[in-house]
């Protein structure tokens, strides 16, 4: 999960398109590499989707897993 997680910040920080903070400041080199914005929030959705399922998979293994009110004998049965 957590290579998913710097693969994700990556993807941001290389494909998106630079914006516009301040009037008095323009953009002015654009990335070459930045997606298309509509590509960008479609693929965007597509990592927030898959980590969100990554998170709730990994929740689901911890709770089927013996507490610490078992034995190591009996938790390794």
């Amino acid at each position: 999960m957590a290579r998913m997680f710097t693969n994700s910040i990556y993807y941001v920080h290389e494909k998106s398109s630079m914006a516009e903070l301040n009037k008095e400041i323009p953009v002015s080199q654009p990335k070459v590499q930045a997606d298309d914005p509509q590509v960008f929030k479609e693929n965007m959705h597509e990592l927030v989707s898959d980590l969100v399922k990554k998170a709730k998979e990994i929740d689901s293994l911890i709770e089927v897993l013996p507490g610490i009110q078992q034995t190591e004998e009996e938790q390794v049965k």
